[in-house]
């Protein structure tokens, strides 16, 4: 089994791979944040905190650059100068040979969910998923990885 397993590795990496689709999660946007809870999290998102428990063992690579330059990223790409419009972007796929779904959560306090819904109106070749009574750590909720997956994969909506 292992190697019959290992040959069909080795032939799908010989073959030309393209990409079949683009997955984008309660997306950073250049905004204004406005915090409807002290600590920025909705409720929904406390709920998921739980989970994070389990990446501690990571917290030294996370950190490696130091907390403070990961801050000042984040920032940056929160509030700095983009020199573009992401309503100026092209379909990746013009051709349909894949497709660019965009996953928000409703309750999301970091991100603005109106941004996600405005822009994915703007850009029709955007499939918009609106997650309800989700906030910006949906990802981290029981079957919602699976549900991203088998979008991109399976080209469920």
């Amino acid at each position: 089994m292992r190697e019959q397993r290992s040959s069909r590795l080795i032939a799908t990496s010989s073959e030309r791979v393209r990409l079949a689709g683009a997955a984008i999660v309660a997306p950073v946007s250049n905004y204004c944040v406005i915090y409807k809870r002290a600590d920025g999290f909705s409720s929904a998102d406390l709920k998921v905190f739980p989970k994070l428990a389990l990446r501690e063992q990571y917290a030294a690579q996370v950190r490696q650059q130091g907390e403070y330059l990961s801050l000042h990223r984040d920032m940056i790409i929160g509030f700095g100068n983009w020199e573009f419009s992401p309503l100026e972007l092209d379909n990746p796929f013009p051709n349909n040979e894949g497709s660019v779904h965009l996953w928000h959560g409703t309750e999301d306090t970091i991100v603005p969910f109106s941004l996600s819904r405005y822009i994915s109106q703007k850009l029709s070749w955007i499939q918009f998923h609106e997650v309800p009574d989700a906030g910006h750590m949906f990802p981290l909720a029981d079957g919602m990885s699976d549900v991203i997956v088998e979008a991109l994969l399976l080209g469920k909506k």
